[in-house]
């Protein structure tokens, strides 16, 4: 943001002026301090040509556009400017040629586009769109259908002199004895002046256009003239001619600027040219400021180039100010007062009490009978006298002198009267530190805390429309009616208890002004406050004064600031959320924006309707009347957009490219009334979920945004809360690196989905390889003991029981050759009797670890025997239903089967104490099943009784010698509800 240096011009040059004046040099970002022209395009920026290029300026911020950052400028020097109708500018060079800014890029044109020089002096247009430029001393026009500038022939449009350097004069020469002009198009010629000097060295040198259409001409030597409405006026000599002088007063000129305000202008003679001055009233006299061009904008400032001193903007201040320089005797003011003669009483802080009527101050101080200098507080009773207090002291004035006041505690050396107030029945009050004095028909009491107030530190008294009182402090709020007193605090809702300015309004409606608590309402008894929060420009409110347009008035330690009355009522209401301020310093005229506040009154309305507030630095007036309501919101512009610093241009889409890191926006809002109070509001759709309050700020800075489309949106408001909703949007995409692109994205989650099918499938494989190694163990294991079993049951019965039969038979021979030894037959019985026992027991051994009838009869056969062998060893009915179930199963996997079979009924009859028992084994084409169903007593799956069978392998071993089958097991069981087992093998599953 660019500063510039701001005074008022009582502070730059002796005396009272009440001309505010700007100025910029390169100190605030001008690129070179002589700026030869101005003017301001449609769009409302303002241009400047300087001898280092061409500026910019919206108000608040210069953008310089030369040779090294603007493609099109060929050169930085330039002289002149004409600003278009159709939004462009032409800007001369001193030898470059002539430049044009059009639809927001610069062309230069030089020698190869028909000039005869790149020497281009002076510019001159016309409201048609027509341009002419000088150069080679030859009259150029600009033939637009061709973009060339075509040299006007003949002598008559040689030309050697420039009227002026703002582009709307014309062009002059001497020749023949007579001044001939080229304006606007038109050529006019008009003898010299009797008395010219005819001399070729004295010939004109220079001249000049004022405000009265007048052409000044004037020689190398101080000769001078000037032309108007065709006649000359008389010959004179600047006398010493190369000292500063200034022309005759036929040379002043009045301009009455938009605003009504008039302008002294007049012309001097620095000693080789004419140079107009702009006259600023001063008390002991004036001061000037030379400058090469003048402009007013539409909102009524007057802006001067200069010759070396920057950019100038004079204009009249809202605010005027009553101070030291003005005769006030101390610039500290407290306590303001009117009384009905009109005149103004001023109350200082050590300086004594000033009356001011008529433009003439009269200052009262100990030597006139007051007890003190320090004023406190100011009152005119229905009688017309006026009370004053001062430190220790109350005083009544009285044909000229101030009579001091006896009576209750009037004397004391404690006595702070801060406010006096009279009610409607002429009840005298008055506020001090130790509570609030009445005095009524001569008798003098007191009211305090004692009494019900809510403070004895009072700084506000008001009347109320109801008849009753309202009486404020430090401290709280109360109100007296009919000797009864009602308080509020913090602790009954009052929002600030420092409480400075109390006002009731014409609807009754009680405002409530605090040191630092804001602004509070009270209706019907229901408070509201308004803060910074809400929009109050200060939390401080020492006055409350309101204009005929029904707008408050606040002070505080910042300065005086504006709040429309309607806005409160409805933020109160709940009709809106924030409220507009419009803050005034010493921008606008005061010379301390500090405002006093705690001694009464601390401001007032004059009759005329002027506002007068005390500050540290004199009295602050301002005419509300004259204060312009601003309906217009500003035009919003983004002027550029850089990227990594780097700039990127405004058009739409912005692309962010991979590696860009840092995105800046500059945007503006084109208005030159109260510029540097627009405010802004800025928000990133698609990155910023609600508008986003940048005050005045007029740049945005983003960086690392994530890949995306986005549209930046920003609004702005004029110095009265008047919003451009529209605004101006800027769209910009943000492209992702390559990572993070969508086919990235795809490609890696393939990826991953494909590394993760891969780990999948590897150990899915390994699982597989193990389930197989597994089933292969098991299945080898299984055929080693089914292999050991069938050996071991052949050796059992090729041997052990071969041998117990020849036993057997043995001792069958031995009983026949007994000889009926009873004794002998009876051992020879016992042991027959045992080899038969233990040659059955061995065939059932063997039998158990090879079924012979699985080899021989087949498995369904031997599973039937099986059943039989078991029926008949228990009392449990048992039910079988065997279909035919040869060759489903490889020789050598129906031992797993039979072995499943046998170890499912004996679980049954050794543990489930059932009394039926079924076994079904169905075939259906390729898929066989086994159910077998009990009605016992069952168990709970899971625990390790239930996984283990005496002497068997168990439900483990079922499930395993099943899986090997390629079958599913299933249980179903619970205690006391029997069990069910259920296995499933597809054909050709092994």
């Amino acid at each position: 943001m660019i500063y510039r240096n701001f005074f008022l011009l009582l502070l730059a040059f002796p005396a009272n002026c009440d001309i505010a004046v700007d100025s910029w040099t390169t100190e605030n970002g001008l690129p070179q301090n002589i700026v030869s022209g101005i003017c301001q395009t449609p769009d409302g920026y303002l241009w400047l040509a300087t001898l280092d290029g061409l500026v910019r300026f919206d108000g608040v911020r210069f953008t310089i556009h030369d040779r090294s950052n603007t493609p099109g400028i060929k050169g930085n020097r330039f002289n002149s400017l004409f600003c278009t109708a159709d939004g462009g500018l032409w800007a001369a060079t001193e030898g470059t040629g002539v430049t044009q800014y059009h639809a927001g890029r610069f062309t230069t044109y030089t020698v190869r586009d028909g000039l005869l020089s790149n020497i281009v002096p002076g510019i001159s247009g016309d409201s048609q769109g027509n341009l002419w430029v000088l150069a080679d001393d030859v009259v150029h026009r600009w033939r637009a259908s061709e973009s060339r500038f075509i040299p006007l022939t003949g002598k008559q449009y040689s030309y050697t002199l420039v009227l002026s350097p703002d582009g709307h004069s014309g062009f002059a020469r001497i020749v023949d004895g007579a001044l001939e002009l080229f304006v606007a198009g038109r050529q006019s010629r008009y003898p010299l002046p009797p008395g010219w000097p005819r001399d070729a060295r004295t010939l004109a040198s220079s001249t000049a256009w004022d405000f009265n259409h007048r052409i000044w001409l004037t020689d190398r030597v101080g000769t001078l003239a000037y032309l108007s409405d065709g006649r000359w006026s008389r010959v004179f000599r600047v006398q010493p001619a190369t000292s500063t002088y200034s022309l005759p007063a036929s040379s002043n000129v009045d301009y009455r600027d938009s605003q009504g305000n008039t302008w002294k202008f007049d012309l001097v003679w620095d000693g080789t040219r004419i140079v107009p001055h702009l006259r600023l009233p001063l008390r002991a006299g004036s001061q000037g400021i030379g400058f090469r061009s003048m402009y007013e904008d539409p909102a009524g400032n007057i802006w001067l180039s200069t010759d070396g001193q920057g950019l100038f903007r004079v204009r009249v201040p809202m605010i005027e100010v009553y101070s030291r320089e003005q005769g006030l005797p101390d610039g500290n003011v407290y306590p303001i007062c009117q009384t009905r003669d009109g005149a103004i009483w001023i109350g200082t802080w050590s300086g004594g009490l000033s009356r001011l009527k008529d433009g003439k101050l009269k200052t009262y101080t100990t030597a006139d009978g007051l007890a003190s200098n320090r004023v406190q507080a100011l009152f005119e009773d229905r009688e017309g006298r006026l009370w004053v207090s001062v430190e220790h002291g109350l005083h009544v004035l009285r044909n000229g002198r101030f009579e001091s006041v006896v009576g209750y505690r009037t004397d004391s050396s404690l006595l702070q009267i801060r406010v006096i107030h009279q009610d409607r029945r002429g009840v005298m009050y008055f506020g001090q530190s130790q509570g609030l004095m009445r005095l009524e028909q001569g008798r003098w009491t007191s009211l305090g805390k004692k009494d019900g107030l809510a403070t004895d530190d009072i700084r506000a008294v008001v009347d109320s429309r109801d008849g009753s009182l309202w009486v404020a402090g430090y401290g709280g709020l109360s109100n007296i009616r009919e000797g009864r007193v009602q308080s509020w605090t913090e602790y009954q809702g009052l929002p600030a208890t420092t409480i400075r300015a109390l006002y009731e309004d014409q609807q009754g409606v009680l405002w409530i002004g605090s040191y630092d608590g804001g602004l509070a309402r009270l209706e019907n008894g229901k408070f509201a406050r308004f803060t910074v929060a809400e929009g109050l420009f200060s939390n401080g409110v020492f006055r409350i004064l309101e204009d005929a347009r029904a707008n408050f008035w606040m002070s505080c330690n910042r300065g005086i600031y504006r709040i429309s009355k309607r806005e409160l009522n409805e933020f109160a209401a709940g009709k809106r959320k924030t409220i507009v301020s419009v803050p005034y310093g010493k921008r606008d005229g005061m010379k301390n924006a500090e405002c006093n506040g705690g001694l009464s009154p601390a401001g007032i309305q004059s009759s005329d309707g002027r506002l007068w507030f005390p500050t540290q630095d004199g009295v602050a007036v301002i005419d509300p009347r004259r204060v312009k309501m601003n309906p217009k919101p500003p035009p919003v512009v983004i002027e550029a957009c850089l990227i990594d610093r780097m700039p990127a241009g405004t058009g739409n889409p912005v692309r962010l490219l991979p590696g860009n890191y840092s995105l800046e926006i500059q945007y503006t809002a084109l208005s030159f009334l109260d510029a540097e109070r627009i405010r802004f509001r800025y928000q990133v759709q698609g990155l910023d979920h609600d508008w986003i309050e940048a005050g005045t700020r007029r740049t945005v800075y983003y960086s690392h945004l994530p890949p995306g489309n986005y549209t930046f949106r920003v609004t702005a408001a004029n110095s009265d809360g008047i919003w451009n909703e529209q605004g101006a949007s800027l769209s910009f995409v943000v492209l992702p690196p390559f990572y993070r692109t969508w086919w990235f994205t795809l490609l890696l989650s393939i990826g991953a989905i494909a590394c993760l099918w891969l780990v999948w499938s590897h150990r899915l494989a390994q699982v597989e390889r193990a389930r197989v190694a597994q089933q292969a163990f098991s299945r080898e294991l299984i055929s080693l003991q089914e292999a050991e079993r069938k050996r071991i049951a052949a050796e059992l019965h090729d041997s052990l029981g071969q041998r117990l039969v020849v036993i057997r038979n043995l001792s069958l021979l031995s009983r026949n050759s007994s000889n009926g030894n009873q004794q002998l037959q009876q051992q020879i019985d016992e042991i027959s009797a045992e080899s038969s026992q233990a040659l059955q027991e061995v065939r059932e051994i063997s039998y158990n670890l090879r079924p012979h009838q699985l080899e021989r009869l087949g498995l369904r056969k031997a599973i039937l025997a099986l059943v039989r062998t078991i029926s008949r060893a228990t009392a449990a009915h048992l039910d079988a239903c065997v279909d035919e179930i040869d060759e489903f199963f490889p020789k050598e996997a129906e031992i797993n089967f039979y072995r499943i079979v046998q170890e499912c009924l004996n679980n049954v009859i050794k543990h489930s104490c059932a009394t039926e028992v079924s076994l079904t084994i169905g075939r259906h084409e390729k898929k066989l099943s086994l159910l077998i169903r009990d009605n016992g007593r069952g168990f709970t799956p899971g625990t390790a009784a239930s996984d283990r069978s005496d002497g068997g392998f168990g439900l483990a071993g079922i499930r395993e010698r099943a899986q090997l089958l390629g079958g599913k097991t299933s249980i179903r069981t619970a205690p006391g509800e029997g069990t069910m087992i259920t296995i499933e093998i597809e054909a050709g599953a092994l």
